[in-house]
Parts: C-alpha cells; structure tokens; sequence
C-alpha cells in the first residue's frame, strides 16, 4: 500500500534518480565528519566543508510528522531559513502535490520517521534543482534536514554503467513499487541522454556512450552495452 500521495509517486518518479545521481555525488565529494550548522552565517559544515544551506523540514517524533521550515515558528528570528521550502509548497500548490503544499506531513504509518522524510528530502532534492542534502540527528530524535545549491559542486554528469547500477538501485530502495524502467528512462532524459524501449528494458544513448537496462519483475537484473 502506498504512503504517499498518487501525485507525489508521479512526481518521484520524474526526480528520484537524478536526485539520486546527485546525492551520490555529493557524499562523494563531501564525505563524513562532524558536522554543525549556523542561522547566522547560513551555512552548513561537515568535517572541513561548509556549504550554504537551504532549511527544509524537522522530523517531530512526538507527532509523527515532517514539518516544513515555513510553517516552523521557531526559525522566525531567521526569515531566509523559510524560502526554499516556501519555494517547494508553491510549486505544491501549483502541481497539486499535497505532500509539498500542506505545513506539514504526516509520517505516521512509517517506522522510522527520518528515513520516511529522506524519500521525500531527495524529490525536493530534484524539484529545486538543488547540489545536495543533508540530515542532522537532533537530541529530540528527529531529523533537521537541508538542502545546499553550492555551485562548486559537482552537477550530474553522464553515467559509467557501474554508477548507473548504483543510482537506480537507490531509486528502487527508495520507491520499490514505482516503475523502475520510468524512472531509468527520466533519469536519462535529466542527464541529456536518449532512450528506445527494447524487449525487457532500455537502451540508453549519452553523448559519448551508452548501456542496456534489462528489468524482470520491475527490477535492474544487469547492464549491458547499448543496443540502439
């Protein structure tokens, strides 16, 4: 049974693979290492790093709900930790995505709450265009998670067929009974490529090379080279 709302599923999965070729290559670059985060400054550090940062929702554990930042009464000394999730709830409306219009999401039927709000935190990911996100444990429980559009980052590039493998296998993780040869087929349209459906999968063209994508049961079996 879904958790989510039929618009957000289609909506997921326009996004979810990108979002996950980004989120890839963003750990990549940035790492692990301790981490803290500054309204004053607007920025965000992990380990030697700081990026600036877009707020976007806190997990509240004793409510089972994500919170939108815009809605959060706590950020008011801090006007600007409220757009970026503003910019997400009109593109809701606009879209009628119940998910992103309403001040907050319910998470209850899900159980862990932070890992619920990452699925959505990864189609924000895509929707805003964004270089990366994050999520701080807070000692309530919850989560504070953001978003970062550091233009030196590294923006998507053309998959080799190994981080290919990778990206849609955290896209199914995420949204297993979404379908995945959709997903493969937006995700190489985000990244300039080209697509033909081929008999149990894709053959996908980028600009300087390309792979198959066999399926069975709506599942990546393996890669081969490209067929088209």
């Amino acid at each position: 049974m879904s958790r989510f709302s039929t618009q957000f599923e289609q909506l997921a999965v326009r996004h979810v693979a990108y979002a996950a070729h980004q989120s890839l290559a963003f750990d990549a670059e940035i790492g692990h290492g301790a981490w803290r985060h500054s309204f004053e400054d607007r920025t965000f550090t992990i380990g030697e790093r700081t990026l600036p940062m877009m707020p976007i929702g806190t997990t509240l554990p004793e409510h089972g709900v994500l919170a939108w930042c815009w809605a959060d009464s706590s950020l008011e000394p801090w006007p600007w930790t409220k757009e970026a999730s503003w910019r997400l709830r009109l593109y809701g409306i606009d879209h009628d995505i119940p998910e992103f219009a309403t001040s907050g999401v319910r998470l209850g039927d899900w159980d862990d709450l932070n890992d619920a709000a990452t699925r959505l935190l990864v189609v924000a990911l895509g929707v805003l265009g964004a270089r990366g996100s994050y999520g701080f444990k807070m000692r309530h429980g919850g989560g504070f998670f953001v978003l970062t559009d550091d233009p030196a980052l590294p923006a998507p590039q053309e998959p080799a067929p190994e981080l290919a493998q990778q990206v849609l296998s955290l896209a199914a993780a995420y949204f297993p009974d979404l379908d995945q040869m959709e997903i493969a087929a937006h995700y190489a349209e985000a990244l300039g490529g080209r697509w033909t459906q081929i008999p149990g999968g894709l053959s996908i063209r980028f600009a300087t090379g390309g792979m198959s994508l066999h399926y069975a049961s709506n599942r990546l079996q393996w890669i081969g080279p490209s067929m088209a």
